[in-house]
């Protein structure tokens, strides 16, 4: 059970051989950094083998090992990952775990220094923040891309505004062979009639799974999507606001008011979502009334990036970031040669390693204050 004024790692786990190695090495660095007392579920995609569970529990003794209820059907990466997390919350909950907040971190991810108490005071003083993480696609805010894709419309607001496309549509762009998200995001029902005019002479709709099988999505189902988006919408939910998704971290009061709103325990309906979760948690955080917090300036805890790392290791550190993603790559490294970096580093430094001397405050409107220690 989480103690009182801790956190846990929430990490999704694609069941291979080269992810075990990669997840080992994460929980190498939030050993380092932070000790062992937090604790770790991992939410397993696949078949998780005897030798691997028993190298994962041995390696940290505070893990739970959570199987993805999706049952293999699904996009496995966007919504049936989505499906995943919301189950591994509603386990925190329901066996009594409290933490103050939920880090989820791809196998991709790495601590690189230790960051719990900043994380806990920036979520004390941000009672209405319900993720924290980096804005976007990146913290590298010099980057074109990074304001002309926050102000780009969210597919989901795209999914009830656009005109000319009914369901069958949908249905009929899905099935192709070659999935195309741009397309799929242009070819949603148009509004809440043409829904309901669906619900009237259909009793349910069919999307594929990744075998390319059809499976049943109940007119139910879209009606709460619609129903999520237009509330969504009416607290500010516009563009494509997000955190980006390989770390960010969840608050408690998010997780609870999830729980109320009875989407922890109907995760299933995520898993025919065709896109990321973090896209979705986006979604989810203005439906529930709350907003994000963009912590990935220099100095802050997020030097996360969708792809690759925003910067070249040393600069990484030398920016005091503490959570970064992706190691796949970073300016010519290889992911080889960025993990050997940084556990040469967890060797050489371990937990003598400091937090920046600069704390950021976050207020309920999303708005970041510094403070001198």
């Amino acid at each position: 059970m989480c103690q009182p004024g801790s956190i846990a790692f929430l990490i999704p786990l694609r069941c291979a051989a080269e992810d075990i190695e990669a997840l080992l090495d994460l929980l190498s660095s939030i050993t380092v950094y932070e000790g062992a007392s937090h604790c770790v579920v991992v939410v397993h995609d696949g078949v998780l083998l005897p030798e691997w569970e028993f190298r994962l529990t041995s390696a940290y003794q505070r893990i739970i090992l959570v199987k993805n209820p999706r049952s293999d059907v699904g996009y496995g990466r966007n919504g049936a990952l989505t499906c995943g997390i919301l189950h591994a919350l509603e386990l925190l909950v329901n066996t009594g775990h409290n933490p103050a907040c939920v880090v989820k971190m791809d196998t991709d991810a790495l601590v690189i220094r230790p960051f719990v108490k900043r994380l806990l005071e920036i979520v004390a003083y941000s009672p209405n923040v319900a993720v924290l993480g980096t804005l976007g696609a990146t913290p590298r805010k010099t980057w074109s891309r990074y304001y002309e894709e926050i102000a780009e419309p969210s597919p989901f607001c795209q999914f009830v505004d656009a005109t000319g496309f009914l369901l069958d549509d949908l249905l009929c762009e899905l099935r192709l062979d070659c999935f195309c998200e741009q397309r799929f995001a242009t070819c949603f029902p148009s509004h809440l009639n043409i829904l309901q005019d669906i619900c009237d002479t259909h009793d349910q709709r069919y999307l594929p799974d990744r075998d390319g099988k059809l499976e049943p999505i109940t007119v139910e189902v879209l009606a709460l999507l619609v129903s999520l988006i237009k509330r969504a919408q009416q607290k500010g939910f516009v563009s494509r606001l997000y955190c980006a998704g390989g770390t960010y971290a969840i608050t408690s009061e998010f997780i609870k008011r999830l729980a109320r709103m009875g989407l922890l325990a109907t995760n299933l309906f995520w898993r025919y979502i065709p896109y990321g979760e973090d896209q979705i948690t986006g979604l989810l955080t203005f439906a529930a009334g709350m907003t994000l917090a963009d912590c990935s300036e220099p100095g802050d805890i997020f030097g996360v990036q969708i792809q690759g790392l925003p910067y070249r290791p040393e600069v990484l550190c030398a920016l005091g970031y503490s959570l970064i993603h992706s190691v796949r790559y970073a300016d010519g490294l290889t992911e080889d040669e960025i993990r050997r970096y940084f556990r040469e580093m967890r060797i050489n430094c371990g937990r003598t390693a400091q937090e920046p001397t600069v704390r950021r405050f976050v207020d309920s409107s999303g708005h970041v204050s510094l403070e001198k220690r």
